[in-house]
């Protein structure tokens, strides 16, 4: 399956549409991380993650995956932000948010339910 496609609506700011739980594969995010580690080499980047309500519910894969990429000094990834509908995502995001704390790692991540505030925070976390 191809990678799926991101936006940059701002400089840093990268907005990713999920349509269904497979999109989220770790093995589908290879063009978006590689973007991500090269733009965050330089400057503050944000990804927002969007995603559709039929995806209800995280696979463990899926935080595993980001923290490989959150855990990376040499992004400076200064936030992720998850937008769903669903309660259990926006739980999930939490955990995955207190995980990297935890771990020592300075990334913000907040749950959100609409995409214009999740994007507004991000661009935000850009230039702050």
């Amino acid at each position: 399956m191809p990678d799926v496609p991101y936006q940059m609506p701002f400089p840093g700011v990268f907005v990713v549409h999920y349509k269904t739980a497979d999109d989220l594969d770790p093995d589908r995010q290879g063009a978006l991380v590689q973007q991500v580690r090269t733009l965050g080499a330089a400057s503050p980047v944000v990804i927002i993650f969007v995603l559709d309500p039929s995806v209800w519910k995280i696979d463990p894969k899926i935080p595993s995956f980001w923290l490989g990429v959150t855990g990376d000094k040499g992004i400076k990834l200064r936030g992720m932000a998850i937008v769903s509908a669903s309660m259990a995502v926006r739980v999930a995001a939490s955990g995955f948010g207190v995980t990297n704390t935890l771990r020592d790692v300075s990334v913000a991540v907040k749950a959100f339910t609409e995409a214009k505030d999740a994007i507004a925070w991000g661009c935000a976390r850009v230039v702050a």
